[in-house]
Order: C-alpha cells, then sequence, then structure tokens
C-alpha cells in the first residue's frame, strides 16, 4: 500500500509532471491549488468505478430500516455513505457458496427486498494511504490529463496524458485511420455517417453518444475535434 501518499501528494506530483510547480495545501490561493481541488475528489473516485478493482470493494451487512416500503417489497436496507455505485452483488446469507440475489431494488440510497437480512458487495471510496501503488501512478497519471488544458492551456499535453494514462485510439482498438469531426457549440447533435462506429471511443474521449440508424448521433457538447475510428468487421 501507498501509506505515504495523500489527495495533496498526488495532484503535486501531477502538477511536475505538467511542468507546473507543487502546492502545498489545497487553500493556498494559487490557481494550480484551486483547480486541483475542484477536480481531485470527482477524479479519483471516477478512475476508482472505471474498473471492479479488488481493493476498492467491501462487503457489509446492511441495516434493515424500521421504515417499510410503500409497496412491491416487505423491507428496506440502508446502503453504505461511503458507496460509490450501486452494489456490485447482494446476499441473503453469510453462508460460503452462495450465490447472489437478484430480487431487489435500489431507491435513492435504499435497497428493497423480501430478504429478512442482506449482505452486499460494493466499491467505496478508498482512501489514499490504502491505494495500491500501482494505482496511485494511475491516478497520478489521471490527474496530469485533466489537469493538463487548464494549468496549461496546451491541448497536446492533455493528450499525451491521456495517452499514457488510458492508451492511444489504436490501443483501445479504434483504428488509427479515423474520421475527424468538429462538433459545433450550437446544435442539438452531430449525424456521422453510417460505417463509423462511436462505442469504442466514448470513454476514450469522455462524452455521450447513442447509436441510431442508420447513423451516429453525438450528444450535443462544446467545440472541440474528436476523432471517430472507421468500424472493422
Amino acid at each position: 500500500m501507498a501509506a505515504g501518499d495523500t489527495a495533496l501528494s498526488i495532484c503535486s506530483d501531477a502538477l511536475l509532471m505538467l511542468g507546473a510547480k507543487p502546492i502545498s495545501s489545497f487553500d493556498e490561493g494559487t490557481d494550480e491549488a484551486s483547480v486541483a481541488n475542484r477536480l481531485y475528489s470527482d477524479m479519483r473516485d471516477q478512475t476508482l468505478v472505471c474498473y471492479p478493482w479488488s481493493f476498492s470493494f467491501k462487503k457489509v451487512k446492511l441495516a434493515r430500516l424500521i421504515t417499510t416500503p410503500t409497496n412491491e417489497y416487505r423491507y428496506e436496507y440502508q446502503l453504505p455513505g461511503d458507496r460509490l455505485t450501486s452494489p456490485r452483488a447482494v446476499y441473503d446469507s453469510s453462508a460460503t457458496g452462495m450465490p447472489p440475489r437478484k430480487e431487489y431494488r435500489i431507491m435513492g440510497d435504499k435497497l428493497l427486498t423480501d430478504y429478512e437480512e442482506v449482505w452486499v458487495d460494493y466499491q467505496y471510496s478508498v482512501p489514499e494511504f490504502s491505494m495500491p501503488i500501482y494505482f496511485v501512478q494511475f491516478l497520478k497519471y489521471a490527474m496530469a490529463w485533466h489537469l493538463a488544458l487548464p494549468i496549461t492551456d496546451q491541448t497536446e499535453k492533455a493528450q499525451y496524458w491521456q495517452s499514457v494514462a488510458i492508451g492511444s485510439p489504436a490501443e483501445n482498438g479504434v483504428p488509427v485511420e479515423a474520421v475527424k469531426v468538429t462538433l459545433p457549440d450550437t446544435a442539438d447533435g452531430v449525424n456521422v455517417p453510417a460505417g463509423l462506429e462511436v462505442d469504442k471511443v466514448n470513454a476514450y474521449f469522455g462524452f455521450e453518444s447513442k447509436v441510431i440508424a442508420p447513423a451516429v448521433q453525438v450528444a450535443s457538447v462544446p467545440p472541440r475535434t474528436i476523432l471517430i475510428g472507421a468500424m472493422s468487421g
């Protein structure tokens, strides 16, 4: 585990990677500290939930509440306050080898079900001192990627650290011979010719998209140039 790492040290190292000065406090009043403080928590949690890291899971027994659901189920349970997403698995017993159960519903911060006891596996917001070294390094790369544009105003640096963090489009299954598409700032969406695939680059470029027949529609976003790889197969 990376016992000596903190949110401050991770952000400072990411700034150093960009050629900027490290920060000594999130409240020191510099642009670097302000931007890092604003972005870090969301970036940390997003990086945690992007993959089912084994170190990011807990198994706990849920507390059954006195209140009961209005209909459909008999019981409601309080979900953990430190969860990042919905439970990965739900059980009605602590016995070894029990399969996950499916008869439940998540409503807000409650789990509704007919099971008289409930255990859940879930991802939580892991403190920095409990993160493995490899994840801390990944998080530094991700922070460098997201700090690059607001701190350096250099798109090339943002693209470089993006590729360091999550790989190039080609490494993620997007052909190098991609099509450039510039999205306008005033539009409900942009229709891209059929025969192109957005799904493979959706997470990479960080925007929402959906496939429609016979074309692909990219959701409206601020002006930017993106790469849409030609569909293979």
